[in-house]
């Protein structure tokens, strides 16, 4: 798991990205991690974040709902957040 890299949620056509992780204050460096993330969402043809509502858990949570979608090494593949979401459905759509 690395900061910028989009994550599908696996019954849902849910995308959200990796924002950072943090540790629990006065325990630095520690095995304790939690991953802070930023939720999207399609409205109409507008994609959405809801970053002043950021998400967060640890990796095993994370990955119990979510798999990886696009690694941050990819994503220069993509112009925008909306073929991301064209990317998703046509997966969808083939299932």
């Amino acid at each position: 798991m690395r900061l910028n890299d989009v994550y599908k949620h696996k019954t849902k056509n849910k995308l959200i990205q990796i924002d950072s992780f943090a540790t629990p204050m006065g325990k630095f460096p520690s095995r304790e991690m939690i991953i802070v993330f930023s939720q999207f969402y399609k409205e109409g043809n507008k994609i959405l974040a809801t970053q002043s509502q950021y998400g967060y858990g640890s990796e095993e949570e994370i990955e119990k709902e979510y798999e990886l979608f696009v690694p941050e090494y990819e994503l220069h593949n993509y112009d925008s957040w909306s073929e991301l979401y064209k990317k998703l459905e046509e997966e969808d759509e083939s299932i």
